[in-house]
């Protein structure tokens, strides 16, 4: 039989880092599970993990080349149990489950503050612990410290390491009263 049953794909690693590509082959098989040598076709391509569909680097493979495809894919998207799809018709074949996770912190991530603030009126601010590519670093716990610089040399403290809580999801109130002749940066 010449006709393609399913595709067929290498292990993936598990787990996968968000946003970074990894090398998957994809072959396509008839029913027995011989290759297919003459396929030289593409297949869909899509990701799935348990909050649904994710967000893959490519929708189509390139040419098979006597029924195999290598090539480089990365899920967009932090989830787990994730599922790559190749599918040509009726034809389709399911990777095996990895996770999908942040890379390490890189950066914090302010929301934005509503302008003007006051004095003696205190205001929230979420601040998250994101990867080079942008995804939230779910299993950061270490502490921070907050500074203000005005201008372009004043610099105030207002949280210090030893002063933040020992848990990652903790809401923290503190208190710098000071008149600014500038513009103010977190850094």
């Amino acid at each position: 039989d010449n006709d393609v049953d399913h595709f067929d794909w290498t292990t993936i690693a598990d787990p996968q880092q968000a946003g970074i590509g990894f090398t998957v082959t994809i072959t396509a098989q008839d029913v027995g599970g011989v290759t297919l040598t003459a396929y030289i076709d593409t297949a869909a391509l899509t990701a799935a993990g348990e909050s649904g569909v994710a967000p893959l680097s490519a929708s189509v493979t390139g040419a098979f080349t006597a029924g195999v495809w290598t090539g480089s894919l990365s899920v967009n998207a932090v989830d787990t149990n994730v599922v790559l799809t190749a599918t040509d018709g009726a034809a389709s074949g399911d990777s095996n489950a990895f996770d999908a996770e942040s890379g390490d912190l890189d950066h914090f991530d302010w929301n934005t503050i509503a302008d003007p603030q006051y004095e003696d009126n205190p205001f929230a601010v979420t601040v998250t612990a994101q990867d080079a590519n942008g995804y939230t670093v779910t299993d950061f716990t270490d502490t921070v410290s907050l500074k203000a610089r005005t201008g372009s040399s004043t610099e105030h403290t207002f949280l210090r390491d030893t002063d933040a809580p020992s848990t990652s999801t903790t809401r923290v109130t503190r208190g710098l009263r000071f008149t600014p002749s500038s513009d103010i940066t977190m850094t």
